[in-house]
C-alpha cells in the first residue's frame, strides 16, 4: 500500500492497536519494548502456544523456531533491500554490541568503560 501524503494520519486508529498506551501514558524507555501492536502480542502467544524450542534442534518445536527465525531474517532483508544471510538476529543490541566489542579488545583489558 502505498503511502499517501494527502491521507490525513489518524493518530486514534494507530495509538488503538498498542494497548499499552490505554493508559494514556507512552513510556520511552529506549530498547525496553514496552509498547508492542496487538498483532505482535497475538503473534508471539501464537508461537508460544504452538511450542518452540532451540533452532537446530532434530525436534519440531525446533524446526518451528528455525523457521521463525528464517522467515524473520527474510522479512528485514526485504525491508531494507539486502540478503537474508547478511541480517544479525539476536537477543538485543546491546548484547550483540558486547558479543562484538569483547573479541576485539585487547587482553584483559575491560568490556565497559566509565566516563
Amino acid at each position: 500500500m502505498p503511502f499517501d501524503e494527502a491521507a490525513p494520519f489518524d493518530v486514534a486508529a494507530v495509538r488503538a492497536r498498542y494497548p499499552a498506551l490505554a493508559d494514556g501514558y507512552a513510556y520511552l524507555d529506549g530498547a525496553a519494548g514496552t509498547q508492542v501492536p496487538e498483532s505482535v502480542i497475538a503473534a508471539i502467544a501464537d508461537t508460544y502456544r504452538r511450542g518452540i524450542g532451540n533452532v537446530g534442534g532434530a525436534f519440531p518445536a525446533s524446526q518451528r523456531a528455525g523457521g521463525i527465525v528464517a522467515e524473520c531474517r527474510r522479512a528485514v532483508a526485504d525491508l531494507l533491500g539486502g540478503h537474508s544471510d547478511g541480517i544479525v538476529l539476536g537477543p538485543n543490541m546491546t548484547t550483540l554490541t558486547y558479543g562484538w566489542r569483547t573479541p576485539s579488545l585487547p587482553a584483559g583489558a575491560p568490556a565497559t568503560r566509565s566516563c
